[in-house]
């Protein structure tokens, strides 16, 4: 059995791998063509475009990553099918679940690297794709504006900044807002702009106004000069990353935050859970490809990619739905395992149901 295992496994493996580089391939020439007036007419340099495209990499390997592999699944056991090898096999006394059993478990192993790469990689290389993407679209190099920024500090405040200049270190239009745990104003900041310099933020035309028990306002507003808060510039960057950008540490820190200021934030946890559904695509879909590599019989590659695209992007209407629902009717954990849920169990049943 060890040689039909590693038989069957690098069968699998070399069309996965073949399959992986065209699909990457396809989608950055797709993206090259599709953008490249823009990258002209920002006059980026070689450099960096070169700099964009292997960080966009990662992030595109997950997303077509379960799609090459079934269609590695669908080549490849539709050739044993094909060549008589699997009536062979069964023919010598090995069921066909035992000849299967490599397969899952290579999708198993690409399923846990998949997740490896989607925590250690792709929030990184997302954060400088979006950086360049910034610096290409608003053709100025280095000087990145984040605009329209709300942030939930740590200690219950609730930033709202119109501007945050990243390389100046400035904020501008700044609103902070701080609210009592019966949801009450306690204390209000309002200031035309503020400094980063020497580890503290430094006001310009900047007031507290107070606030009593009733949340009424207590007295006039106050002059203030500096803002004593924990927050640095970094985190006022970092809030305006999209949950993509955030690694699993970083996403739980973000909803810790979001829940000491009273939010619940539906969206992050979607995320959260997502970041351990979505490797498991590589597994879960191959139960998928498997009874119809087994029922293809003839159409070879140009049916098995047909098949292919077809599954994997009702795969992927289904994840992107099952998102949505759990940002807003379902639990959130339900949201992001929707997909995997249903095609599992699709799956096993269309396995349980083939001859063996």
């Amino acid at each position: 059995m060890r040689i039909l295992d590693r038989y069957i496994t690098r069968s699998l493996l070399l069309s996965y791998l073949g399959a992986l580089l065209t699909f990457i391939s396809l989608y950055l020439i797709v993206d090259l063509f599709a953008n490249s007036d823009e990258w002209l007419q920002a006059k980026m340099s070689l450099p960096t475009v070169l700099d964009y495209y292997l960080n966009l990499i990662p992030g595109v390997f997950i997303l077509v990553g379960p799609v090459a592999l079934l269609l590695a699944t669908l080549f490849g056991l539709g050739t044993l099918c094909r060549n008589n090898e699997l009536t062979a096999m069964q023919a010598s006394g090995i069921s066909l679940y035992r000849t299967l059993l490599p397969l899952l478990l290579l999708a198993f192993f690409i399923s846990l690297f998949t997740m490896f790469i989607n925590e250690a990689s792709v929030p990184q290389a997302a954060r400088r794709v979006n950086e360049i993407q910034k610096m290409r679209q608003e053709k100025h190099r280095g000087a990145l504006v984040y605009r329209d920024i709300q942030l939930f500090g740590e200690s219950g405040n609730i930033f709202y900044v119109k501007s945050f200049n990243k390389k100046e270190k400035v904020l501008k239009g700044i609103q902070i807002l701080k609210y009592s745990s019966r949801g009450l104003m306690e204390s209000r900041i309002d200031a035309k702009e503020a400094k980063w310099s020497d580890g503290r933020w430094i006001l310009s035309n900047g007031f507290r106004q107070k606030y009593d028990e009733r949340g009424e306002p207590s007295g006039k507003p106050e002059p203030l000069r500096e803002l004593k808060i924990a927050e640095t510039p970094e985190d006022f960057s970092a809030s305006e990353r999209k949950e993509t950008e955030l690694d699993f540490r970083e996403l739980k820190k973000r909803i810790r935050t979001l829940e000491k200021g009273g939010v619940r934030p539906r969206r992050e946890l979607v995320e959260l859970y997502s970041k351990l559904s979505l490797p498991l695509a590589n597994l879960i879909i191959i139960l998928i490809g498997i009874p119809f590599a087994l029922h293809t019989r003839r159409g070879g590659l140009i049916v098995g990619f047909g098949k292919a695209i077809g599954i994997g992007f009702t795969y992927l209407a289904c994840f992107r739905l099952g998102q949505l629902l759990g940002r807003g009717t379902l639990p959130p954990i339900a949201g992001a395992w929707l997909a995997n849920i249903i095609f599992a169990t699709v799956g096993i049943i269309l396995i349980i149901r083939v001859r063996k």
